[in-house]
């Protein structure tokens, strides 16, 4: 059977406008419907198919995903937000346990020649004073003294201050005090002949020193300087000089005189005490010294009259 040109034609027009509409875009409610349908359609497949969870297709999947992604990254949010809250709790609560407490005492240390390899006693000396309670224990080798200045100068108001020198950090210790503002007590063990003598200057509570005169017993003097200030206390004895950290004389007035400052009020206290002398209660703070106020006027009243 043959077509007529006329009827080619036609049929042509016609599969052209097919292929079109095939390809034409679609508006938004065709593809509300198209995807309502894909929706139901793969409803009908995983219901067909029970609990095997075949018959799902794609775009089920991608949805399942999706949300469940949504899920997971919400309850992550919330996961994270609450571990936050928990690590800034806790962050507080061992800043407030951990948060150290001012000393009462200051105990600065300086170490001979060579460092805490020459001195084995004071070694032991510091152990012993750092495991006293309220007692802070620094130490530092005898040319670094201006660092235990800044130090005691950097200390809260009430704070005791003790020095502790053995050899050449005994001799050094003087400058820390002409250099510091107050220091409660200074204790020179066995200062050295091998360095400038130094005159003490600074304000000092106390300040002992313990040595041995005779400088053949020190190595040829390391340990037989005479400090040279007022009222320094001297304590003479024939330890040599590596012995002389050892002697219980030198570690039992180290930890009378910590325990004399500890039993002391702080030096603010002492400070306000002395200020409220030098300055007397005026008679109206005071009903007795008004009262004699009184007196004292009537009396001179009664002369003047007379």
């Amino acid at each position: 059977m043959h077509r007529s040109s006329r009827d080619n034609d036609d049929f042509c027009g016609g599969l052209q406008q097919s292929r079109t509409a095939a390809i034409r875009p679609l508006d938004g409610a065709a593809r509300v419907s198209r995807f309502v349908n894909r929706v139901d359609a793969s409803h009908d497949g995983v219901a067909s198919a029970g609990q095997t969870g075949y018959g799902r297709n794609s775009l089920q999947l991608d949805l399942e995903r999706q949300i469940q992604s949504a899920h997971s990254g919400s309850a992550a949010a919330g996961g994270i937000k609450q571990v936050k809250k928990r690590s800034i709790a806790l962050a507080l609560c061992c800043s407030l346990a951990c948060t150290p407490v001012c000393a009462t005492t200051f105990v600065g240390v300086l170490w001979p020649w060579l460092g805490p390899l020459a001195a084995p006693g004071l070694v032991e000396v510091v152990a012993e004073l750092q495991s006293i309670p309220d007692v802070e224990v620094v130490t530092y080798l005898h040319p670094d003294w201006p660092s235990l200045v800044d130090d005691i100068n950097r200390q809260s108001a009430g704070t005791h201050i003790v020095v502790i020198g053995y050899s050449l950090g005994a001799n050094n210790a003087i400058l820390v005090a002409n250099n510091s503002n107050y220091i409660d007590s200074i204790i020179a063990l066995q200062p050295s002949i091998f360095t400038a003598n130094m005159s003490l200057t600074g304000k000092v509570g106390r300040i002992v020193e313990i040595y041995n005169p005779n400088p053949w017993m020190t190595f040829g003097g390391m340990g037989s300087q005479r400090l040279e200030g007022p009222n320094i206390e001297y304590i003479t004895n024939d330890d040599s000089h590596p012995g002389a950290p050892f002697n219980s004389e030198f570690r039992n007035l180290v930890k009378s005189e910590i325990a004399r400052l500890a039993a002391e009020p702080a030096p603010n206290t002492i400070q306000a005490e002395m200020s409220k002398a030098s300055h007397p209660t005026t008679p109206g703070a005071n009903p007795a010294a008004a009262t004699w106020g009184k007196t004292d006027t009537a009396l001179q009243r009664r002369r003047g009259g007379s």
